[in-house]
């Protein structure tokens, strides 16, 4: 059961919290081990991965981004003696 004052489902900053925590080596796993151990290196790629698919940093899509970020169109509309 879920502890009083948390919600059932994690928002995004949590989540990518969390991601970080991982990609950087600062959760451990104690699970089935006598002691915590700190996540392998899959283990943190796989996180930092998903924190740059989720900011839109690898691909054909970043790079429209970055470009799109450069481009402003103005359009004037009214006076047709301009």
């Amino acid at each position: 059961m879920a502890e009083k004052g948390r919600r059932a489902v994690a928002c995004k900053t949590e989540i990518m919290q969390f991601l970080t925590e991982v990609m950087r080596g600062e959760v451990a796993d104690g699970a089935g081990a006598k002691e915590p151990q700190p996540p392998k290196v899959s283990e943190r790629t796989k996180a930092a991965e998903l924190l740059g698919k989720s900011q839109h940093i690898f691909g054909d899509k970043a790079a429209k981004d970055k470009t799109a970020d450069k481009l402003l169109e103005v359009r004037i509309w009214g006076e047709e003696d301009l």
